[in-house]
This record gives C-alpha cells, structure tokens and sequence, in this order.
C-alpha cells in the first residue's frame, strides 16, 4: 500500500512540475576577474587532559602564541581531548 501511495505522490510531483511554466528572463551576469582562492592545509590544536599541547599531532611545550605565528595564517581545528 505505501508503494501505491508513493507511486502516486511522485506522479502528482512530476505531472505538477511539467505544468509549470516557466517565463524567465535572460540574465546576463558579469564575469569577475578575482584571483582563484589557494588551497591550505589546516593545522589542528589538540589539548590533552594533562595539558599537553600538540599541534598537527607534534607535541610541543611552548604556551607562547608566535611560537607558531608562520602556521596560525592556515585554518585552525581545536580539539579537545
């Protein structure tokens, strides 16, 4: 029975959308001319429970920020562990 009705829904879409119709006008958009975006990979911050810090799964003992200042330009992911 369910088949039936879902048959008969999908029938009703389709005969619906085929009596549309659809009176557009024509849109000429302009092209940009903006650089293409370069692909980064992102680093991933990873505190441990006992507040080990590991950044892209290397461990480092520096709390300081600009000991990563040439990475931090990428996308960061935070994780939490």
């Amino acid at each position: 029975m369910i088949d039936v009705m879902f048959f008969l829904l999908v029938t009703f879409m389709l005969a619906s959308l085929s009596m549309q119709s659809l009176n557009s006008i024509a849109v000429n958009l302009p092209k940009g001319n903006a650089e293409s975006m370069e692909h980064q990979e992102p680093i991933t911050l990873t505190v441990t429970h006992d507040s080990k810090i590991f950044i892209d799964k290397t461990p480092t003992r520096s709390t300081n920020s600009r000991s990563c200042s040439s990475r931090c330009s990428r996308p960061t992911t935070w994780a939490w562990w």
